[in-house]
């Protein structure tokens, strides 16, 4: 009783000081100095004044000449030099990146959220956006820590370690105190993942049922990227399969289920012509020449080393639309890392030691399985964004880490698994050792947050 009380003292101080730093992040970023934010406000504020959706060539010219005005007048192009401001008197207006082929749920929401503030300046409606994108990330710190709590029961460090985390990873909490439909995104799938876990570990019931299609249907409308979460059910199916008739039943189905997958991917590939317009609209990419494009591996490799480094720094600490990191030797510290955690991972699966209670009971071990393949899924479903590439001469679309962080807390949990799998073997040291690794995190957190203060205002 006194453990479960010093643990949900320790998740209330640190949700306090997630809201917090978020707030601090929201006004200390300049307005439009996050990814493609002018380009979702656009969407949110073109809901809020036509009350209709827009398609990919819609564009309500006074709305961006408002936007692109509040941009000049926020010297946006003195952060961003790549950027130049078109004249206002121009017919044509775009605003930097148009994101009207997303889908609509998350701006829906938005656009009814600063709906009393219609009048306002639009840095006004921006400020309480970016604050409700910090109100939906301590949702998602919070439902990190129910996974965490489900999933090591008894173990008090591993459950406070999961939320914190994520709440001092520089780049991730810098994107989610930004005006985008990732904070969304990412609360919807960590639920999706929370209610997995709990589906695992008591069985299914029509509550958990329902809870799982509506969260599934919510985070398709939100963002492509949560596409992958369709696979949750096949899964956690997969995996009563091998609780009830045991491993060689789990692998003909599970062998059975990949065939059909690579006969419908074929079938989709032949008969793209002939699908109806909202398939490739959601899609958003043509099939024939994706798989061309994939198969093309002395053309494609170049790219996908590009992309594996963008997309691991990051992920630890990139802000300022991406451009800004820190020194190289901090990634190659961080690799390491990472390559020790997942190491940890497949040890603690191969070989559960009873000694150490976490992750020992066949829930608990399916349940880390189901976490490290969602997370590989996401990693390759962002890799492959590359695709189709296009044709020589023009620039490479390189997709950037805030793709993977729909997958956040996967992610954490493996990460502390697979560290605490090594750390607990320590005895009596491990307890110096975590301390080392959280004040560590905390000066790389602190570092960012400087460095981010001296970009945009040292001078």
């Amino acid at each position: 009783m006194l453990r479960r009380r010093k643990t949900n003292a320790a998740i209330t101080v640190l949700l306090a000081l997630v809201l917090v730093k978020g707030i601090i992040l929201s006004f200390t970023i300049p307005p439009w100095q996050h990814y493609d934010e002018p380009g979702h406000f656009e969407y949110i504020r073109y809901l809020l004044l036509e009350k209709r959706l827009p398609h990919r060539s819609s564009g309500n010219q006074v709305i961006r000449r408002e936007i692109i005005a509040s941009m000049e007048e926020q010297h946006f192009g003195a952060y961003q030099r790549g950027w130049h401001s078109p004249s206002l008197l121009d017919s044509n207006l775009v605003v930097p990146l148009t994101q009207f082929s997303h889908p609509p749920l998350y701006y829906f929401l938005c656009s009814l959220l600063i709906y009393p503030l219609a009048r306002q300046n639009l840095i006004t409606q921006l400020y309480v956006l970016r604050l409700a994108s910090v109100a939906l990330n301590l949702l998602t710190v919070w439902v990190a820590f129910r996974t965490a709590k489900e999933l090591f029961p008894g173990n008090a460090w591993t459950q406070i370690a999961v939320p914190l985390f994520m709440s001092l990873l520089p780049a991730y909490m810098d994107i989610m105190s930004a005006v985008n439909n990732d904070v969304l995104a990412n609360a919807l799938f960590s639920l999706l993942i929370y209610i997995a876990v709990r589906v695992l570990k008591s069985g299914v019931s029509l509550s958990r049922l329902s809870a799982m299609g509506t969260v599934l249907v919510l985070a398709l409308f939100t963002k492509r990227t949560t596409i992958i979460s369709l696979l949750t059910p096949a899964l956690l199916f997969m995996f009563w399969i091998q609780r009830r008739y045991g491993n060689r039943a789990c692998v003909i189905v599970t062998s059975a289920a990949l065939a059909l997958g690579a006969l419908a991917a074929v079938s989709l590939t032949y008969a793209w012509d002939e699908l109806p317009d909202w398939v490739s609209t959601y899609v958003r990419v043509n099939w024939p020449e994706f798989w061309r494009s994939v198969w093309d591996w002395r053309r494609t490799m170049p790219f996908y080393q590009i992309a594996a480094r963008i997309i691991f720094e990051g992920f630890w600490a990139h802000f300022s639309w991406g451009d800004r990191a820190f020194a190289g030797w901090v990634y190659t510290l961080l690799s390491m890392l990472s390559v020790l955690a997942f190491a940890g991972v497949i040890w603690g699966l191969l070989r559960p030691d009873k000694r150490w209670s976490v992750c020992t009971a066949q829930w608990q071990r399916q349940a880390i399985v189901f976490l490290l393949i969602m997370t590989w899924l996401i990693g390759i479903i962002t890799f492959l964004r590359i695709h189709p590439l296009p044709v020589s001469g023009q620039p490479v679309y390189i997709p950037r880490a805030r793709y993977v962080y729909v997958a956040i807390v996967p992610i954490a949990v493996l990460l502390v698994y697979g560290l605490e799998r090594f750390i607990a073997y320590a005895g009596v040291r491990a307890r110096f050792i975590r301390l080392g690794l959280v004040w560590a995190y905390l000066m790389m957190d602190w570092a960012f947050f400087i460095h981010l203060i001296s970009y945009y205002y040292a001078s």
